[in-house]
């Protein structure tokens, strides 16, 4: 005899049992037609991946940053806050975000083994492709006596960036007009403090202007940070000074500026771009030496010094464009600023973010070579403290002072119509191009 509440339970299990039986079967199918499906992709990218095209091969064997991979295991990609290893990238990845512009960006993470090129009887470590479809290379030394690079080559050797530490153009890959960098020790006195100034041409006098206020240093000093100040309890005086830092209760960071000169004309003033750093004039005088018989090989491409931070971190999310013309350095108008001599510069803490590295963890990747290595990205712009975005010897993302010394590794850019005559970018077998 049959219950009916019983059958319905049955016919209810029943069901349920034939659902679970089917989502099982489906998401089983599904996790095996991606496996296969990505296991399908590789083989055929190997295969295929033959372009006598450099930029084309790359495009062949690059996987999207944005999906699970072979060395991706999180279901949104890559994550960009944490370094480099076995499941968040290790090889040659496409940045997703650039899949709609006319050259996608490709570029090399972690502590890859197929990046390497020969050109111009050195050395090179491919990092990434730019936005105008060159290739942007790293030097990495000489081949050895029986013409094999090694794995972590030598530099051209180490420098500063710059032969000061006392003026925001210190940071600057080249520069107009310096600003030294004040301290002053400031008392427990009330102070007139304002966000604006005018200027008076007749009296050639400034007014503070602007929700003033009246404050002592020791009281209110983490508000006063990029304020205007006559440094007493006026409003009106011949010199003004600007706080650019004010994080010390017993003194300020400041500015001095004269004849009409406002915190805006700060940046405009030195990214004039009329003097060349020390680092500018070494890569200048490297390239004249063993780059420019090869020079028609290259592209002008951007190298980014981004100045647009006068404290602080540099805008790591600007990944390969500048905020300012200004910045954009190269030798042509239709790329950046044309100020270059040459297509030669050096990383950017962007690329550097990109290859695996961070400031938290030490890692190990094709550009780590236990040494400290400049870059062209300003990291702090203070007193005593203008300092340089560097790869540290813990093969981490650090910094040092525009003054200390650093290992110097040229970046320049190949054409876009670049071509392979042979290898596969390992060691043994670097890419030769023609």
């Amino acid at each position: 005899m049959k219950i009916g509440n019983v059958e319905i339970k049955k016919n209810y299990i029943i069901v349920l049992s034939v659902i679970i039986l089917v989502v099982s079967l489906a998401l089983g199918y599904s996790l095996l037609y991606s496996d296969l499906n990505y296991q399908a992709n590789v083989t055929v990218k190997n295969y295929k991946c033959n372009q006598e095209n450099l930029y084309e091969r790359l495009t062949c064997l690059s996987t999207y940053d944005n999906t699970p991979s072979k060395n991706v295991k999180s279901y949104s990609g890559i994550d960009y806050n944490d370094i480099s290893s076995d499941t968040n990238g290790k090889g040659l990845y496409t940045l997703s975000e650039t899949l709609d512009t006319a050259n996608p960006i490709r570029y090399f993470r972690g502590n890859v083994k197929n990046n390497n090129l020969k050109f111009a009887s050195s050395c090179w470590k491919i990092i990434r492709t730019t936005s105008t479809g060159g290739i942007k290379l790293i030097y990495n030394g000489k081949p050895n006596d029986k013409g094999i690079c090694e794995e972590n080559g030598v530099s051209i050797g180490s420098y500063a960036f710059n032969d000061e530490n006392l003026s925001v153009s210190d940071t600057s890959y080249m520069y107009g007009k310096t600003y030294e960098i004040k301290e002053k020790i400031m008392e427990n006195t009330e102070i007139v403090y304002g966000n604006t100034v005018n200027w008076n041409n007749e009296t050639n006098t400034y007014t503070i202007s602007d929700e003033v206020i009246s404050s002592s240093w020791s009281n209110d000093h983490n508000n006063l940070k990029n304020k205007y100040t006559c440094f007493n309890n006026e409003t009106t005086c011949e010199k003004v000074n600007y706080i650019s830092e004010s994080n010390d209760p017993a003194k300020a960071i400041y500015i001095e500026l004269a004849l009409g000169e406002t915190k805006e004309n700060i940046y405009e003033n030195i990214s004039t771009n009329e003097n060349s750093s020390s680092i500018k004039t070494i890569l200048d005088k490297w390239y004249e030496d063993n780059i420019k018989a090869f020079e028609n090989n290259l592209e002008d491409t951007l190298y980014c010094n981004d100045r647009t931070s006068l404290n602080g971190n540099a805008k790591k999310e600007m990944i390969f464009a500048c905020p300012n013309k200004a910045d954009s350095f190269s030798t042509k108008e239709e790329n950046g600023n044309a100020k270059l001599t040459y297509p030669i510069a050096l990383l950017t803490k962007e690329e550097i973010i990109l290859s695996g590295l961070n400031t938290e963890k030490e890692n190990t990747n094709y550009l780590t070579t236990n040494s400290n290595i400049l870059t062209m990205t300003p990291a702090k712009i203070n007193i005593n403290e203008s300092k340089m975005v560097i790869i540290s010897s813990m093969n981490k993302i650090d910094s040092l002072k525009s003054t200390e010394k650093a290992e110097i590794k040229p970046v320049i850019s190949l054409k876009k119509d670049t071509l392979i005559v042979s290898g596969t970018g390992t060691l043994d077998d670097p890419y030769i191009i023609g």
